[in-house]
């Protein structure tokens, strides 16, 4: 259980969970967006849970996961917060991670979070 006063217990809760689910089953993840979550999937803008959801189901892999390996986390305005990752990605069996960066932008939703904006990057550089 999250420290719910501690941003980074938080930030370490939240994103074991949405990688987990991320991992195993994507569809579970429309909890997690409301109608106001906007979320940028590689240049790719998407508003609104359906839209979201649609994108994250129908992306060109079958297995992935994702190996965290820096998290910062910082308070943002409203009591939201701002989660920022860095890891490895791995699809379809892939033996070599592909680098990538992920931002979240959570608001309080009564006791828990929700995701209000996530950005999505591979770094190929």
């Amino acid at each position: 259980m999250a420290n719910q006063n501690d941003p980074n217990s938080i930030g370490k809760a939240f994103c074991g969970h949405y990688y987990s689910t991320f991992d195993s089953n994507r569809a579970h993840l429309a909890s997690l967006f409301s109608d106001k979550s906007m979320m940028t999937y590689e240049g790719s803008q998407h508003q609104g849970q359906s839209s979201i959801m649609e994108k994250l189901t129908k992306l060109n892999f079958k297995q992935v996961k994702h190996d965290a390996k820096t998290m910062d986390v910082q308070p943002s305005g409203a009591g939201g917060l701002l989660v920022i990752v860095t890891g490895d990605i791995f699809v379809d069996g892939g033996k070599n991670g592909i680098k990538y960066s992920e931002v979240f932008h959570l608001m309080k939703n009564g006791n828990s979070f929700f995701i209000h904006n996530l950005v999505f990057r591979l770094n190929y550089c």
